[in-house]
C-alpha cells in the first residue's frame, strides 16, 4: 500500500512516541505482544532507518532510546549462564511459534538488527555520541496522551498511549485478530512491561469482565467494538467504545488457584480457515466501556445491557481477574492491596469479593519479561432478573 509523506511523518512520530518511557527506570513499548525482545528491537531498527521523518529534538530522543535498547539487550535479554538471548527460561514465555527451537535464529537476527541500527546511526553522524544531556526533559515534554485511529467504520481499530511520570500505558483496540483475539496479550486492556502484562497463549481474561452463562459458555467484550471516543476533563483522559455484541471465548478460562474450568464449553479454534479463526459473535448483550486515566490510577467502567436477542439464555455469574507482578496481597471485600510492587492495589465493584492466589510456576503465568507473581479473582452470582449490570475497577500504581 502506498503512503504519502504526511502519513509517514505521522506514523513516524507515533512509533517513537509509543515506545519511550518518560524516565530511566524502564523501557516501555506499545507492542505488548508475545516476544518483548523483538518489539523493542523493531523500534530500534525502525528509528534508525527513518531519521529523515523526525525533527532534531525527535532525532535526539530516538537516538537516546536506541542506546537504551542496546543496553537493555546486554543487561536483560542476554543470559550469561546460557551464553544466549533468553526468551524462554526463568519465567519468561513467548507464544508457540517463537519457542526455544528458534534459539539460534533469534540470536542471529537480534545481532544483525543491532549491527544494522549501529551502522545507520554512524552514517547519521552519531558514532560514539553520548545521549543528549536533556534526554529526560525532552521526554517529559511529549504529549501526555494520544489516540491513533487505525480504521473507522462499522467496527473501529486504534491505539491509546498515555504517559504518567515514568509510565507509558498502551491500550489497543485491536478488534478481531484472527486466532489470537481471545488470548490475554491481545485484550483491550492498558498494559505496560513489568507492570501489567498478558500471558502468551493463555486466556486468564486479564481485567476484562467475564460473563459465565448457564449453558457453559463464557462471553466477554473483546471484539466488535465501535464508536471509539475520547475526552479530556478535570485532569483526566477518558476513552470509550460500544459493543453491540459480545464475543464467545475459545479455549476455556483459567480460574482461581491455577485450575481450569472443566465444565465450560470448549470453543477452541478448529481448522485453519479464516472463518474458523474469526471471533465468534454472540447477540443479546451489549456493553458500554470507558477507561479513565488519572495520575497514579486507571479506572474502567462497563455497563452491560441484556436484550431480547439473548432469548432464554441466562447469565450464571460474573467474574474478573487481575494478574500482577506485585507481591504480598491483602484482600478485604472487593479490594486488594500489595505490599511489594509497582502496582499497589485494585478495587472492583459489581463483581463480588476477591480472593488472592500465588501464581503457579507451571508456565501458565509466564510473560516475555518474567513470571507473574499474583492472581486475584472477583466473582459473584447473577440473579435471573438482572438485565443491567454495571461494573467498575480501579488500579493504583506507584508514580
Amino acid at each position: 500500500m502506498r503512503r504519502n509523506a504526511s502519513h509517514l511523518s505521522h506514523t513516524a512520530r507515533w512509533i517513537y512516541l509509543t515506545g519511550m518511557g518518560s524516565g530511566n527506570q524502564r523501557l516501555s513499548g506499545c507492542q505488548r505482544r508475545l516476544a518483548g525482545r523483538n518489539s523493542t528491537d523493531c523500534h530500534l531498527e525502525w528509528r534508525a532507518d527513518n531519521r529523515g521523518l523526525l525533527t532534531e529534538d525527535e532525532l535526539e530522543i530516538a537516538y537516546g532510546y536506541s542506546v537504551k535498547v542496546m543496553e537493555h539487550l546486554v543487561d536483560f535479554w542476554y543470559d550469561k549462564d546460557m551464553e544466549s538471548i533468553n526468551m524462554w527460561e526463568h519465567g519468561r514465555k513467548t507464544d508457540n511459534y517463537r519457542n526455544k527451537y528458534r534459539i539460534l535464529g533469534e540470536n542471529l537476527s537480534l545481532s544483525m538488527q543491532m549491527v544494522n541500527s549501529y551502522e545507520h546511526w554512524v552514517k547519521a553522524g552519531y558514532k560514539e555520541k553520548s545521549i543528549c544531556g536533556d534526554y529526560v526533559e525532552k521526554l517529559q515534554k511529549l504529549p501526555s496522551h494520544m489516540y491513533v485511529p487505525f480504521a473507522k467504520g462499522e467496527y473501529d481499530r486504534g491505539l491509546v498511549i498515555v504517559r504518567d511520570g515514568d509510565h507509558v500505558w498502551s491500550l489497543p483496540f485491536i478488534n478481531g485478530g484472527q486466532r489470537m483475539y481471545d488470548k490475554d496479550p491481545y485484550l483491550p486492556v492498558p498494559f505496560q512491561y513489568q507492570v501489567l502484562q498478558g500471558v502468551p497463549e493463555y486466556c486468564h481474561g486479564q481485567l476484562i469482565p467475564q460473563l459465565w452463562m448457564e449453558d457453559g459458555e463464557v462471553l466477554m467484550p473483546v471484539s466488535y467494538m465501535s464508536g471509539i471516543w475520547t475526552k479530556e476533563e478535570d485532569g483526566a483522559f477518558t476513552v470509550g467504545c460500544h459493543f453491540d455484541v459480545l464475543c464467545r471465548m475459545g479455549e476455556g478460562i483459567s480460574v482461581g488457584g491455577g485450575k481450569t474450568a472443566d465444565n465450560l464449553v470448549d470453543n477452541s479454534v478448529a481448522g485453519n480457515s479464516e472463518e474458523n479463526q474469526r471471533p465468534k459473535r454472540v447477540e443479546g448483550i451489549t456493553d458500554e466501556v470507558s477507561y479513565e486515566f488519572y495520575h497514579g490510577q486507571i479506572k474502567r467502567t462497563d455497563h452491560f445491557q441484556v436484550t431480547e436477542a439473548l432469548g432464554d439464555r441466562k447469565i450464571k455469574k460474573i467474574r474478573l481477574v487481575l494478574l500482577s507482578f506485585s507481591e504480598k496481597p491483602e484482600v478485604s471485600g472487593d479490594q486488594v492491596t500489595f505490599a511489594n510492587g509497582i502496582l499497589t492495589g485494585m478495587t472492583a465493584e459489581g463483581v463480588g469479593d476477591c480472593h488472592a492466589f500465588a501464581a503457579l510456576d507451571d508456565g501458565s503465568f509466564g510473560t516475555p519479561m518474567g513470571r507473574l507473581n499474583t492472581e486475584v479473582v472477583w466473582s459473584r452470582e447473577v440473579a435471573p432478573q438482572e438485565t443491567e449490570i454495571e461494573t467498575t475497577w480501579t488500579i493504583r500504581y506507584q508514580v
